[in-house]
């Protein structure tokens, strides 16, 4: 399954270089975190390791590693089932971020800092499953979490 390419992005951007920072620091974050499958580790790790030592910019490591699309297969269970929920609302969260100018933004550690933060948020948010606003709200307060489901 194709989650983003960056012909997606070629006539806003006006560059590939431009068009390829967004989907970029999506798939360097995923890196960062341990979400790309097995395989793609294993197919791609040194440059994966010279990702994570930024030793490489997001784009060049997206670039050297992709055919310019993510595709669900390169992420691990978990990295995809983030993606597929969260996926469509990422260039709104990476405008939020980086203003209307989301092609001008940077392939830098700087930029990508910034939009990682948000990004992990939103996987722990996910990956939390919505336990900690129940928590908030008073449910299961004063109990441990293995009798939560009595009343």
């Amino acid at each position: 399954m194709l989650i983003d390419h960056v012909d997606r992005h070629l006539p806003a951007a006006g560059s590939l270089a431009r068009a390829a920072v967004v989907p970029a620091m999506y798939l360097a974050w995923c890196g960062n975190l341990h979400l790309l499958s097995p395989a793609f580790q294993e197919a791609h790790g040194e440059l994966l390791t010279r990702l994570r030592y930024q030793d490489l910019s997001p784009a060049e490591f997206f670039t050297g590693v992709t055919d310019g699309a993510i595709h669900a297969d390169m992420l691990s269970g978990e990295g995809r089932a983030f993606t597929e929920h969260y996926y469509p609302e990422y260039l709104s969260d990476f405008e939020s971020v980086f203003g209307d100018d989301v092609y001008g933004v940077k392939d830098d550690w700087a930029a990508y800092e910034r939009i990682a933060g948000l990004l992990t948020r939103r996987f722990m948010t996910f990956r939390d499953g919505g336990r900690r606003a129940l928590r908030r709200a008073g449910k299961g307060a004063g109990r441990r979490w293995w009798q939560v489901w009595r009343r």
